[in-house]
């Protein structure tokens, strides 16, 4: 998301909350996380641009990819159903 609508709507729950909302309330009628306004706020108004490029915390590891690549060539086809070995065979995911 584009710095400029992070602080877009980091000033409209702030008009929310000098109306009276809560941050929490005004942030779920505006479908953003409160953990994440939280962090926006944080990070102050020069922060909110995201790194480009970045690798997500949650993401496999180079040696965990092939491994499961790995598995995958050894066992062949025994799942009835697509996994996620399936996208990472064929360049996917």
């Amino acid at each position: 998301m584009p710095a400029e609508v992070k602080a877009g709507l980091l000033a409209l729950i702030e008009d929310a909350v000098a109306a009276g909302w809560s941050a929490r309330r005004a942030a779920q009628l505006l479908g953003v996380d409160t953990d994440r306004v939280g962090r926006w706020r944080a990070r102050g108004p020069d922060g909110l641009d995201d790194a480009v490029g970045g690798v997500a915390l949650h993401g496999l590891l180079d040696w965990e990819r092939a491994a499961i690549v790995d598995l995958r060539h050894a066992w062949g086809e025994i799942d009835r159903v697509p996994s996620v070995s399936d996208g990472l065979c064929t360049g996917g995911a």
